[in-house]
């Protein structure tokens, strides 16, 4: 003969099955979010190699830059040793190069430059003017504290 169950088998199977029901969900959600923070770092490190990327790209720049500058020295040199009479144009040649090369990599620098924009200058200076009329009125109470004390000595 089979048994019959209880009232309380009946709700105890019950409140067994919501809270596996519950572990579940918890468990998904649980592994949804492991996923969105592995996918957050993926996209992290991904910003950090572009990043490294960028600064290797800008040093690849400026050494083929210098080994320019280098060669074009070096073209100079030789042309110094074929001809005696042509040296004041070279050095002058040489100096237009160095001054020109300095000039475009300064230009290269600025593009780079994030200016700030009018409202936030404003914003700044009015800080700095604010703090600074803040530090004055907190050196003068010390002045006049200070003063104060002396004046009860004598």
């Amino acid at each position: 003969m089979a048994k019959k169950k209880n009232v309380k088998d009946v709700a105890e199977e019950k409140i067994v099955k919501k809270t596996k029901k519950k572990k579940e969900e918890l468990e998904e959600e649980v592994e949804e979010k492991v996923e969105e923070k592995e996918v957050l770092k993926e996209k992290e490190k991904q910003e950090e190699i572009d990043e490294e990327i960028e600064e290797v790209d800008d040093t690849e720049e400026d050494l083929d830059e210098d080994e320019s500058e280098d060669d074009e020295l070096e073209d100079e040199e030789e042309s110094e040793e074929e001809s005696k009479d042509g040296k004041k144009k070279e050095k002058k040649s040489k100096k237009q190069t160095k001054r020109d090369s300095y000039f475009t990599s300064v230009n290269k620098e600025l593009k780079k430059v994030v200016w700030p924009s009018f409202g936030s200058v404003v914003k700044y200076s009015l800080c700095v003017i604010v703090f600074c009329i803040v530090l004055c009125l907190f050196f003068e109470a010390v002045n006049l504290l200070a003063a104060f004390i002396k004046g009860l000595f004598q």
